[in-house]
């Protein structure tokens, strides 16, 4: 599996940012879309939105939403997982920076 390239992200207190995370499968292991292992993103803060956005047996996508408060400040790592069904993996790491 293939993460979609990702970058780090400076994101002031009170704006609204979003951004799509992607999965893509071109070896034909099938994405198993309805496991909670296809894509896993942690560190989010509190508060972000995930809305999935394609969910097929090559690609799942879903699109990151949040607004980071003055209590959020600082620097965070968001780690990114994918995962096909035959137990291929990719890891990504990105940055936000919240000033």
């Amino acid at each position: 599996p293939t993460l979609d390239p990702v970058s780090d992200l400076i994101v002031a207190v009170g704006q609204t940012v979003s951004f799509t995370l992607g999965l893509s499968d071109q070896d034909l292991s099938d994405i198993n879309y309805t496991s909670p292992d296809a894509l896993v993103i942690d560190g989010l803060p509190t508060g972000a939105s995930i809305a999935w956005t394609t969910l097929r047996t090559q690609r799942v996508a879903c699109r990151v939403t949040l607004t980071p408060t003055t209590s959020q400040r600082g620097t965070y790592r968001v780690n990114i997982q994918g995962q096909d069904i035959r137990g291929g993996k990719t890891i990504a790491q990105m940055k936000r920076f919240v000033p």
